[in-house]
Parts: C-alpha cells; sequence; structure tokens
C-alpha cells in the first residue's frame, strides 16, 4: 500500500482497526515501512486479495476522505519468495504513473484503456515541431493529445525514456515563447522530471503550450515582416490562383493566425485585400492597354470572365467595357 505525502495517516493502529473491519485479526500480518508505504500478508488463502483490497480501499474512503494505492502480488508459499515478491509489487506500482485514478493493481488485470494508438513517434514530433513554427496553436493541441494517448497506458516504456520525450517536446515550445530564458526552461523539465503520474506530465506541457499560446496572440501586432512579404508577393503573383492556404505557407504561419495578424496589421481582410489588388490591376490595364476583357480578366486571376464582369461592377459599380468608354469619371458619379 503507497499513501501519498497528504494522505491518511498511516499509524499502524488507524490501518489495523480497518483491517479487522474487512477480516479477522488472525488472518493477516500488518508492516508499516515507512510513513508512506505499508504491507499487508494474507495468512488466510481463502480469502480474495483483490475483494480484501476493494474493502479496504472503500473503508478508508470513507472515514478518511481520502486514497491510497494498492498492489497485489502473485500468492507466496515460502520466506524466501517475499523478495521477489517485493520486486513484483514494484513493478505492479509503476502502473500508477500512468494510470494516477487508478488505486488497485494486480497481476493479468485489464485494462480498456491499454490499447496502443499505432502512430509513428518521428511522424508526430515532426509535425508539433511544424505546428510550432507555423505558430498553429490549435493543431498543436491535438497532435500532442495523440502523442499523449499513445504513451498514457503504454507501460512497455520506463518512466524516465518518457520523461525525456515530453522534455525535448517541452524544450522545443519554450526555444518559441520570447523572453523565456533557460533558467525557465530548466525549472520546468525539473518539475517533469520529478512528476510521479503521467497527468502531471502532460498537465505542465498544456500549461506550456497555453503559454505558447499567449505569446503567440501577444506578438499578433508584430507581424509587419511578414504580412509585407504577402502583400509583396499578392502584388507579384495577382493573376495566379491563390489561398489564405497557400500565403500562409509561404511565411511559416497558420491559416488562421496570418488572417488574424493581416487583419490587425492592416485593417483589412486578406480576401478582400486580394480583390483589391485584382480589381487596381484589372482597372489600369483598361485604362492604359487595348487588351480584351476576356484576357485582362484571365491576367487578373478571373478564369470566368463573367465572374471578373460582376466582381469588377461590384467594386466600382460599372462595368469593364463601360470603364473603358467613360474612364473614372463614370465610376466618381457611380
Amino acid at each position: 500500500m503507497i499513501f501519498r505525502k497528504n494522505g491518511v495517516d498511516l499509524q499502524e493502529r488507524i490501518l489495523a482497526k480497518k483491517m479487522k473491519e474487512v477480516c479477522d485479526s488472525e488472518a493477516f500480518l500488518y508492516l508499516n515501512l515507512t510513513p508512506q508505504q505499508s504491507i499487508i500478508l494474507l495468512k488466510d488463502r481463502f480469502i480474495d486479495p483483490i475483494e480484501f483490497a476493494n474493502k479496504l480501499l472503500d473503508q478508508i474512503k470513507q472515514e478518511y476522505e481520502n486514497s491510497c494505492t494498492i498492489s497485489i502480488s502473485s500468492e507466496i508459499s515460502c520466506a524466501e519468495q517475499i523478495i521477489c515478491a517485493m520486486d513484483e509489487l514494484e513493478e505492479l506500482m509503476e502502473n500508477k504513473f500512468y494510470h494516477p485514478n487508478t488505486k488497485l493493481f494486480y497481476s493479468g488485470m485489464e485494462s480498456g484503456d491499454c490499447e496502443i494508438i499505432k502512430i509513428d513517434d518521428d511522424t508526430l514530433i515532426k509535425q508539433m515541431k511544424q505546428d510550432i513554427r507555423m505558430k498553429d496553436v490549435q493543431s498543436l493541441r491535438d497532435h500532442f493529445e495523440r502523442f499523449s494517448q499513445k504513451y498514457r497506458s503504454q507501460t512497455a516504456f520506463s518512466q524516465m525514456y518518457i520523461k525525456f520525450l515530453f522534455a525535448n517536446l517541452l524544450k522545443d515550445i519554450y526555444d518559441a515563447v520570447p523572453g523565456e530564458g533557460e533558467k525557465q526552461l530548466n525549472t520546468k523539465i525539473d518539475q517533469l522530471y520529478r512528476s510521479f503520474d503521467f497527468v502531471q506530465v502532460t498537465d505542465i506541457v498544456s500549461d506550456s503550450i497555453n503559454r505558447l499560446e499567449k505569446a503567440f496572440l501577444g506578438r499578433a501586432q508584430t507581424g509587419h515582416r511578414e504580412v509585407e512579404a504577402v502583400k509583396r508577393y499578392i502584388a507579384a503573383h495577382y493573376g495566379d490562383e491563390m489561398s489564405v492556404e497557400r500565403l500562409s505557407e509561404l511565411v511559416y504561419m497558420a491559416p488562421s493566425y496570418l488572417s488574424s495578424v493581416f487583419k490587425k496589421e492592416t485593417g483589412q481582410n486578406l480576401n478582400r485585400f486580394i480583390k483589391s489588388v485584382r480589381m487596381e490591376k484589372a482597372k489600369e490595364l483598361l485604362e492604359q492597354t487595348m487588351m480584351k476583357i476576356v484576357d485582362i480578366s484571365t491576367a487578373c486571376g478571373y478564369p470566368n470572365v463573367s465572374y471578373f464582369c460582376s466582381s469588377f461592377r461590384g467594386y466600382y459599380g460599372i462595368s469593364p467595357q463601360k470603364f473603358r468608354e467613360s474612364g473614372d469619371e463614370m465610376i466618381e458619379e457611380e
């Protein structure tokens, strides 16, 4: 049995009292190892150890409004087997790291959560690095949840290996948070390695993702360089097929994040800006060249000339043909 430091007082008289309520006092031996650990040896082989343990857990929970964790070893037939049994108990208790809400562990127990999610580690880690680089926090959270799910019930890996993986992810996150130095990172990594269950590990990383999101939002007003790069690209490629997704890839931002930064930086929706550049170019070509309207439509990124004419009329209040005939004065009148 293991109690947390803030758990029930493990004085022998308390547990002995509880166990007497569960079974006859002649049926067990009790040993208090440390303030947080105790050993119970059931002498009566007709007592079901799982039923006994569950009753004891319930008794402690009801009276002290707290809980402990119990692991049950295989049957011991002689004193020489005690060392092996202790090793088995310690190995069973390792499951507490992966299942912090489970209070009883024993060999052969079934768990509906132990199905391994077959996702390649390298792929997920690369995806999370890309999410950080693209400032796509929602995608980072989604990939982190899948990464966590893979190891949440995967007891084939040691605690140290799992903490190593999550510590590396923590470093990638902190590298992208401005103003956070090595001292803050080391403090978080130290907390992670001191964690006693898997939930604490994931909580530390989740909190760091929240810090990253706040940092990205705080820097939304400082995206001038990326916005200018997007504006230059649109000016040079206004005739090409264009989308927010394509533009976001150029400046390593998530589409939603680029849209937000662009709006704050320019006061204009990104799609609206693309349309304004195309309309201005179409107006220029109508004024300064004798190109056919269908060719101007294609040159300005509108393969469908009817849609182009409709868009031009909606933007300027006049059709392309009438504008060519009347010029800016007609636009001003309209």
